[in-house]
């Protein structure tokens, strides 16, 4: 089967299917099941003979700068982040954030 048809029968555009198929695009798991499904393939199919690791399928995490490990040291910030995270509302979030700063940079 072409891109072209693979294109054409998941409503792709022959570029979107290279782009998969050069690994320029990622491609979530749902798409991945109805390219499986248009070739009559099992999922399995698609990683036979990939040495695929757990570790290279999840996302790449940033580096916690050395600050937060600090901070989340200390019982005090441990506390602080933990409210802070049962607080629903952003607004009331965005200005405590907003008020931490200040005084932060008024002690300084």
């Amino acid at each position: 089967m072409s891109m072209e048809e693979l294109g054409e029968k998941l409503n792709l555009t022959h570029q979107q299917v290279h782009k998969y198929e050069k690994g320029s695009s990622s491609i979530t798991v749902g798409r991945l099941l109805e390219i499986c499904e248009v070739l009559h393939v099992p999922l399995s199919f698609m990683f036979e003979g990939a040495a695929v690791s757990l570790e290279s399928l999840q996302p790449r995490k940033q580096q916690v700068p050395s600050f937060m490990n600090e901070a989340l040291a200390t019982r005090q910030g441990l506390q602080l982040v933990e409210a802070f995270q049962r607080i629903e509302d952003p607004e009331l979030r965005r200005r405590i954030a907003t008020l931490v700063a200040a005084v932060a940079d008024r002690r300084s």
